[in-house]
Parts: structure tokens; sequence; C-alpha cells
């Protein structure tokens, strides 16, 4: 089986939704297995589309919000392999359906309602004693706005762990929202990875049709919050918001709340100019300051090449001026064509000259060659931007290029 269903909602202003389910379908297991594979039980939402009237064919959709088989509810990784939603290995317990209050026993494709609720118990199982059991509601309402609330409990050390997502389809999912009280901060998404601390209430926007789909998450209030970041991707386009938590032993999380809505409109798209000077090694190393290991820092074809040691960081920073308490973003491309692991790599906001780590606002290491991006709070007037690479075997490389750091709020 494999069930699709698209749910046709009327917003409150006017704008045709559909919003579409999924289930009996995910993730097929690769060798080794990065996902549980089936089953894939129950319900869940996989995305919604903008229609020009409420009779056209979801399929062709006049444009995407998003549309993804990806897991936006819930992911876990335990045992080396993720489980759950689209991960698969979840079997329902229990689960009901209404539609405008009377209970229904499936989904149908072109089904409206003014309100549907789903509540979910099911259990995702590694093997038959290595489970973790699920709670999960959703209520879907004629504007537009969904409420999700979920629970997990589980006595697996989680390896990754996923509590609610966003997903927005499209190359051009490349400017973001934080929503701070009625106040919008915009901030690009770059390729790659952009950190995002504890922001939990964020809108994903395509600023050429201005759609943006928002998520608004109580996740960074419970103890078990790691932090926030996106993900940009060109296969597929999309841009993804991931609330992670801790790893290690799950106990019970939840439960965790949060409203996702649409719209459509962003007003003028902002600009946004760099703080930082010769972000780009245009001009050689001018503007930047080799502190540790100096003779292994230089610039190659235009980019910055770092050459690892076997004991020792090599690092180079540049300083930048701040304005304490205000929100910043820096970023910095990790090139291909680096023979270092780009774990090997690390992008810094420091607080001293001499490229010392200790009390730094931010580090953190790439995972793979792209934009690595992170919003910080500036505690000084000035701080120290860094490029690091960690020690191991001697004489590999690792290229840098297109060093921002843009002023938010």
């Amino acid at each position: 089986m494999n069930d699709t269903c698209f749910y046709l909602v009327t917003s409150g202003s006017g704008v045709n939704l559909a919003h579409r389910f999924l289930r009996d379908n995910g993730g097929v297991p690769d060798t080794p297995a990065l996902s549980l594979g089936a089953p894939y039980e129950p319900w869940r939402y996989s995305g919604t589309v903008l229609l020009s009237a409420a009779e056209d064919d979801p399929a062709t959709p006049a444009a995407l919000f998003g549309l993804d088989v990806g897991a936006s509810d819930f992911a876990m990784k335990a045992l080396g392999t993720f489980g759950g939603s689209y991960h698969g290995g979840e079997s329902v317990l229990s689960q009901a359906i209404a539609l405008d209050g009377s209970a229904v026993t499936g989904l149908a494709s072109g089904q409206s309602f003014n309100e549907a609720v789903i509540s979910l118990s099911s259990q995702v199982a590694w093997t038959a004693e290595n489970v973790l059991s699920r709670s999960y509601g959703l209520t879907v309402r004629d504007d537009g706005r969904m409420t999700e609330t979920q629970s997990i409990t589980s006595a697996l050390a989680a390896e990754n762990l996923f509590i609610g997502m966003l997903i927005g389809s499209g190359q051009n999912v490349s400017l973001g929202f934080l929503e701070r009280g009625d106040d919008l901060l915009a901030f690009p998404i770059l390729q790659g990875t952009t950190y995002l601390g504890s922001e939990a209430r964020v809108r994903l926007a395509d600023p050429d049709t201005g759609l943006w789909s928002r998520s608004s998450s109580d996740a960074a209030s419970h103890a078990s919050f790691r932090r926030s970041y996106i993900i940009r991707s060109t296969e597929p386009g999309r841009s993804k918001l991931y609330h992670e938590f801790v790893t290690g032993t799950v106990g019970s999380i939840g439960p965790i709340t949060r409203e996702i809505g649409f719209g459509q409109g962003i007003g003028a798209v902002p600009t946004f100019s760099s703080i930082l000077v010769n972000g780009n090694f245009d001009e050689g190393l001018s503007g930047w300051v080799a502190t540790h290991l100096p003779t292994n820092s230089s610039v190659i074809g235009g980019q910055l090449q770092l050459v690892r040691h076997a004991t020792n960081d090599v690092r180079i920073n540049q300083p930048a001026s701040c304005v304490p308490g205000g929100l910043y973003l820096l970023a910095a491309r990790l090139a291909e064509g680096g023979t270092a692991p780009a774990s090997a790599s690390a992008l810094c906001v420091g607080v001293q000259s001499n490229g010392s780590t200790t009390g730094a606002v931010a580090t953190y290491a790439f995972s793979a060659p792209g934009y690595l991006g992170c919003l910080f709070t500036a505690s000084q007037a000035t701080h120290y931007v860094a490029a690091i690479l960690r020690p191991g075997t001697a004489g590999e490389t690792a290229l840098w290029d297109d060093f921002v750091l843009y002023r938010i709020a």
C-alpha cells in the first residue's frame, strides 16, 4: 500500500491551500541501513501547496510551500539507524481521525473540512526489545494553521533526535525570519547549514514568490533541547528547519507543541552587507591575522588555504566591530578540493585577539563542504572571526572562501 491524500483547506484570507498526508511511504533501507524501513503505518503530514482555485488538482498546484516525503514531525537515530515517520519501523497502537467533529475510519483524496484532528499512539521498534513510544496530535484549521503536539518515551540512547521540522521546497527558499514578538528579523539562508541557537520561531521564505512557511515551537523551553538549524540543499531543492534534542538516554520528552502556518507577502526584500573586509581573499590575506602557524596559511587561486599540522591547530582570524547585545550571522564556505576531512575545519567567533578559542561565543565544525553559518549575540565591541584547521595528518589542506558577517538586529 502507498496511500496519498491531499486535504483541501480554504484559509480565512481566501487562499486555497491543500495539505498532503501520507502513510505506508518512506525511506527505503540502504546497505548499511540508514532507515528502519517498513512499516510506516501512521498517517503523517508531508507538505502544503497553493491552488489558484479550490477546484484545482493539488497534484498540479500553482506553487509549493513545501512538498517533501521526508520527515517533518519526528526522527531518531539509535543503534546506528534512523527510525520513526519517514524512516519507518513505526506501528500504530491506536489512531483516531475526525473531520469537523465526526469520526472517520480513513482518509480519502479530495475531502475538505473546516477542522481535521488526528490523534495517534505509535511504537517505533529497532528490535523487539529496543522501542520508542510516541503520542502525537495534529489539528488542521480552515485558516491554514496547524497545531502539533507530541511526546516520546524510550530507554534507548539517541544518537540524533529531532522533534518538529519544517521543509520549504524549491531552490530559492533563501530568506529566513526569526519571530521576536511582533518583530520579524530577516537573515539569508545560504547553501549548507545555518545554526540558529535556541531560536524556535522561524519562517522560511522564497523572496521571488513571497511564499513563506512558519514553525513556532516551544521546543527550546524543554531541558533536553539542544539547538535549531537550517540545512539548504540543491538536491533536493529545499531548506529544512530542524529542532535537535540532546543525545543519550531519551527518557520522557514532551509534550512539545508547535504551530505551523503559511502565507504570501514578505514586503521589501532586505539586502545584507558584510562587516568583514576581504572575505573572498581577492586581496590575499589583507585584513586577516594568522595567529597559529602563520606559514601554514596562504591564498591560492583566490581561496584561503590552510595546511594541516600533525599536533597543533592552524588558525587565522579577523577583528570585527560589533555592537554588544546585537544579533549577528557569521558564515563561510568550505570549498571543494581540500584534502583534510571537513570535520577538521571549524568556524569560530572568538573574544581574544591572539586566536584563543577560550571564551568563544560560538564554535562550529563543518560536516561537509559548503556554507556553515551561525547566529550569535555580540558580547563585546570587537569579536574575532576565525578559521581553524584541527591537527591530524600533516600536509592535508582545507580551502576556505566567502566569509561574511551580517548584523541581523
